[in-house]
């Protein structure tokens, strides 16, 4: 029966050292996965002033080639 019960109690250590290494794993992908999401939404205000800058050129330009005909 001891022997049973240190069995298990082995088992028990070998599943809680698992969990306690993907519960890190996954700390550490969240982290990273915050990081990345910051950087998507700065990539997104970029590209949307980037197109309102040239749209806003494009007008210009357009203006002054109707003026130049």
């Amino acid at each position: 029966m001891a022997t049973k019960t240190l069995k298990m109690e082995k088992n028990v250590e070998a599943i809680l050292e698992t969990v306690i290494f993907i519960k890190e794993k996954v700390e550490k992908m969240d982290v990273t996965l915050d990081e990345h999401s910051r950087d998507l939404t700065q990539i997104k205000k970029d590209v949307e002033n980037g197109l309102d800058k040239r749209l806003k050129l494009e007008v210009r330009v357009t203006k002054l080639e109707a003026l130049s005909h």
